[in-house]
């Protein structure tokens, strides 16, 4: 039997839009930001092309309890996912807000840290 395609999304500043920081810089407080515009449908519209969602964030390695935000929020917001994990899993793509995607061009990787690392919703 064949694996299923696999996307893996960040949960931070790709799923939700990250405008506040957790209360206490507590990463498994409750989660007040919306999605990011298109979120939902685009989530279900990978589902529909046959690719396993996957969500994972950072946030899992800072606190035990941020999984069980992350997943009430996307309940909260109705955005239906395979699942969300603490480590990272093979996949096809991965999209993160702060990624870089790596070809062989080492100068380049120089270059785009070079510019600046703001991620697109600072």
């Amino acid at each position: 039997m064949t694996q299923p395609r696999r996307v893996t999304l960040d949960f931070d500043g790709v799923l939700n839009t990250q405008r506040t920081q957790a209360e206490d810089d507590d990463p498994a407080a409750p989660i007040p930001d919306p999605p990011t515009a298109g979120a939902r449908e685009a989530v279900a519209q990978l589902r529909a092309m046959g690719f396993q969602v996957v969500v994972h964030s950072a946030r899992t390695s800072e606190a035990p309890r941020a999984l069980d935000a992350m997943e009430a929020w996307l309940k909260e917001h109705d955005i239906h996912v395979d699942a969300v994990v603490r480590e990272k899993l093979p996949s096809d793509l991965y999209v993160d807000d702060k990624g870089f995607r790596f070809e062989g061009d080492w100068p380049a990787v120089l270059s785009f840290v070079a510019a600046g690392l703001e991620p697109w919703n600072r």
